[in-house]
């Protein structure tokens, strides 16, 4: 049995408390995505060019990139992301994944995508994209 998405969330560094996470979403639906990129290290064959070349790579440059819709926490916390999002600084934070860990980036993350939404008589519904600012680290679920 897998995990279930909607555990998914963030928690961000609270502002009065530095050093001090909450929690500040949980995302709903989800794509989750990391990606390497390969980097060609083919070199022909130095005693004999006439053979074929056989395609040699190496890891590259690692990438992490999340947007899914949800529902922020409460209000001080919408605040919170909007003035991030606005003012292009990095929120420092956690992402939380079920089942395979936790990502932080001592950078903090880059939103770009943050949207609205919701019916007259509903909560406030999110989406958002956000993106690590730099090295990332990666801690098992335990």
């Amino acid at each position: 049995m897998g995990e279930k998405a909607r555990s998914m969330g963030f928690k961000m560094e609270d502002p009065g408390l530095p050093g001090t996470f909450i929690f500040a979403f949980g995302i709903k639906s989800t794509s989750f995505e990391r990606s390497t990129n390969m980097v060609d290290t083919t070199v022909p064959d130095a005693d004999d060019p006439s053979l074929p070349i056989n395609k040699t790579v190496r890891p590259g440059m690692k990438e992490l990139s999340i947007e899914g819709d949800g529902l922020f926490q409460d209000h001080i916390t919408y605040q919170t992301i909007n003035a991030a999002y606005e003012g292009q600084n990095a929120l420092v934070g956690k992402l939380l994944v079920p089942g395979l860990g936790e990502f932080t980036c001592a950078a903090g993350w880059h939103i770009n995508k943050l949207s609205l939404s919701g019916d007259m008589e509903d909560d406030l519904a999110m989406s958002i994209g956000f993106e690590p600012a730099g090295q990332y680290v990666f801690t098992a679920e335990a």
